[in-house]
């Protein structure tokens, strides 16, 4: 009996409290970040690049190969990927600082990088970009006077189908018009 009843109890909670598709409540959801204990080690055409993949067009790659663990200068990895871009392929790698002061006016404040919609949250002077699949850079000044907090958000779009494809609409709004 007493197990029915405590059935019954979880039941009722259940249906009273669970999120149904007319609920208005609002989902909340906190990025869970893994923290790996050992980070994978990259190599691009046999040069080791550190422990973040590259942003490179998959549509250059030959080949990715992956290895079982490696200890590069005393930093042990839990494994390796290989990654051969084809022959006629060269990349130009560019580090996510090296690339704010190439091509943006960095003023004193923070920076928040995005590749296609995705914040970047890897060291920025180790985090790889290839210049040659970047389509376009947009610089975001945010300035909330209330939270005083000076930010850019720099956006990287790579040359993916859809990202060429949005760049190439136009768009009008109000009384101007816009070409991405």
């Amino acid at each position: 009996m007493k197990h029915l009843f405590l059935l019954l109890l979880i039941a009722s909670c259940t249906t009273m409290y669970a999120q149904t598709s007319n609920d208005s409540t609002i989902k909340v959801t906190y990025a869970n970040k893994l923290k790996l204990e050992t980070p994978t080690a990259y190599y691009l055409n046999g040069k080791f690049i550190g422990n973040s993949l590259p942003c490179i067009n998959p549509n250059t790659i030959e080949s990715i190969t992956v290895l079982k663990a490696d200890t590069i200068n005393g930093t042990r990895y839990d494994g390796k990927i290989l990654i051969k871009t084809k022959a006629s392929y060269v990349p130009k790698l560019i580090t996510l600082n090296e690339l704010k002061f190439k091509y943006t006016n960095p003023a004193d404040k923070s920076v928040i990088f995005m590749i296609d919609g995705s914040i970047i949250t890897a060291d920025y002077d180790k985090y790889l970009v290839d210049e040659n699949n970047v389509l376009q850079i947009i610089v975001d000044d945010i300035n909330n006077p209330k939270e005083k907090i000076p930010l850019e958000l720099v956006k990287i779009l790579t040359k993916t189908e859809e990202n060429i494809k949005k760049s190439k609409e136009i768009r009008i709004r109000g009384n101007e018009m816009t070409a991405n």
